[in-house]
């Protein structure tokens, strides 16, 4: 069972449950990452987390290359 993280505001909570339940409805992956360096948290979907959070932390997704490194909530 997924455990939620305490360090989360009341937004990315809601969201948090939403990725959970989305996960075991359907067959790809709702996340959360979190940048340190902006304080901003980004949400996606993907059927590959590992390919997915690679490529934004290498730079490919424009949009959020900002946020560097990118953290997994």
């Amino acid at each position: 069972n997924p455990v939620l993280p305490t360090t989360l505001n009341k937004a990315a909570k809601e969201i948090w449950w939403l990725c959970c339940f989305y996960e075991v409805q359907f067959m790809f992956t709702v996340y959360v990452l979190f940048s340190k360096g902006l304080q901003k948290y980004y949400t996606g979907q993907t059927q590959n987390i590992k390919n997915r959070l690679r490529e934004h932390n290498s730079g490919e997704t424009k949009s959020i290359r900002s946020g560097i490194p990118w953290e997994l909530i």
